[in-house]
């Protein structure tokens, strides 16, 4: 199921966000109050986060080295909080 939702996001994109306050998120400014919008598509198909992307591979998950508690965002099936 997870390998599922990671090839096939139930929202590509999430709710837009704003920002309360400008800040740097990765070397790039946002300014207050600017839609930022997250591609989940795009994260769980990047070739540096995951092994052959593409493939449809459960096993992947199966160590339990994944945090699934909105501290870690390589992998969000279903949004944030």
């Amino acid at each position: 199921m997870k390998e599922a939702l990671r090839l096939h996001p139930t929202l590509p994109l999430l709710v837009p966000h704003c920002p309360s306050e400008t800040c740097i998120v990765g070397g790039y400014t946002i300014p207050k109050v600017a839609r930022v919008f997250v591609n989940v598509w795009a994260i769980h198909h990047d070739p540096t986060i995951w092994e052959n992307p593409s493939e449809f591979s459960p096993e992947r998950f199966l160590d339990g080295k994944w945090d699934y508690s909105g501290n870690d965002f390589k992998y969000f099936p279903f949004g944030l909080e």
